[in-house]
């Protein structure tokens, strides 16, 4: 999985990590950093609040509705706006934020469902610095990290 991770993080020049549902919260457990000086900064086992960035809203948004309720009583923005919000990542399949996790920071990401494909149960994502990831980026990137979440799929249980 590591050499996939590493390979998309080279081929898109930015930070690359995979989370998962852990409880209430996401739970980062692998990283490739971008080769960049100027980089987000992410940690293998940091926890993150589930409505803010889109490694967070990739996984939130396909959630039962009660976790969804609970994410959004502790929210910074209104219950109305996450939920607009993560109907429109169910939508669209995947999520793009700017700066919602952090100031100047941009975030792409793909859900990662289990074998059954039934239940989303983390995230792969991009994060960089919002003048790399603009919009007019995403297109290749999104083909970039759908390809590596199908290569990483039937190494880490999940598909999609």
């Amino acid at each position: 999985m590591q050499p996939a991770l590493e390979a998309l993080a080279l081929s898109c020049g930015e930070t690359v990590f995979l989370s998962w549902l852990d409880g209430d919260e996401g739970l980062c457990t692998d990283i490739a950093q971008s080769q960049h000086q100027l980089r987000f900064s992410i940690e293998v086992g940091q926890r993150f609040a589930l409505d803010a960035g889109a490694h967070a809203k990739a996984i939130l948004a396909f959630q039962p509705e009660a976790l969804r309720q609970r994410v959004a009583q502790r929210a910074e923005s209104s219950a109305q706006e996450l939920e607009a919000r993560l109907a429109q990542v169910r939508a669209d399949g995947w999520a793009y934020t700017c700066e919602e996790s952090a100031a100047t920071v941009a975030g792409l990401a793909v859900p990662l469902y289990s074998r059954d494909t039934r239940t989303v149960v983390g995230s792969l994502a991009i994060a960089g610095p919002l003048q790399r990831l603009d919009e007019h980026a995403l297109p290749r990137l999104l083909d970039a990290l759908r390809a590596a979440r199908d290569t990483i799929g039937p190494v880490t249980g999940f598909l999609r």
